[in-house]
């Protein structure tokens, strides 16, 4: 049967009974359609490895499963439901996270206030998680108390850069003698990151879970 194709083939393409400018349109036919399927499997490959590049980013900065108290107010941490999640086959890591829309302000300036995700966890990088690691070292870092880790994007629209000092705004008030009273505190920013993601970059800071359990009166040991 290959004989028979290639009989056929060779007919169309190099019959002597049809001019040459018949071969001439039917090789520019054939290869017309060889570069369309080919650009065509070459766009399929590519977006299908963006596809994977931007899964595994995005699945790398949120935790995949989240375990939140339904009641209202802080309570302790269960510490049997932690070590039972950490415990299963499946899970690879299981840590307490505090996490608020919180507002943030240049230090000593009248600046607008940009409403942040504000996540308070004591490590982040390649063994956490949150796996922020833009140069692929896979190191991870521990965040000091009182000190603002926050995503490139964000501080450049605030016009703020490492070393220098914002004010983070509770956005839980609590009742004052004539008006609501919000609590704030200053903190430096120790270090940014930059993950490629812009909605991440321009939106997310990171706090230790002590700084951030002062910022919104937390107890010791609570979520």
């Amino acid at each position: 049967m290959r004989a028979v194709e290639w009989f056929i083939a060779w007919r169309y393409l190099f019959s002597r009974e049809r001019g040459a400018l018949v071969s001439l349109i039917t090789f520019i036919s054939v290869a017309g359609v060889a570069v369309g399927v080919g650009a065509l499997i070459v766009v399929i490959g590519v977006m299908d490895g963006a596809d994977d590049q931007l899964l595994g980013r995005i699945a790398n900065l949120y935790p995949h499963v989240r375990v939140v108290d339904s009641r209202e107010g802080d309570h302790p941490i269960d510490q049997a439901l932690l070590e039972r999640l950490r415990a299963h086959p499946l899970v690879e890591r299981a840590e307490p996270v505090y996490e608020r829309q919180t507002l943030l302000q240049s230090s000593g300036e009248e600046t607008r206030q940009p409403l942040i995700r504000l996540i308070g966890t004591d490590t982040i990088g390649h063994d956490s998680l949150f796996r922020i690691d833009d140069d692929n070292a896979k190191r991870t870092y521990r965040i000091p108390d009182g000190e603002l880790f926050a995503g490139m994007v964000l501080l450049s629209q605030i016009g703020t850069m490492p070393g220098q000092e914002l004010v983070l705004t509770a956005t839980n008030p609590h009742r004052g003698a004539a008006a609501p009273i919000f609590k704030k505190i200053r903190i430096p920013v120790s270090a940014y990151f930059k993950t490629g993601i812009f909605e991440f970059d321009a939106s997310t800071a990171f706090v230790s879970r002590a700084t951030f359990a002062e910022l919104y009166r937390m107890q010791p040991g609570s979520a």
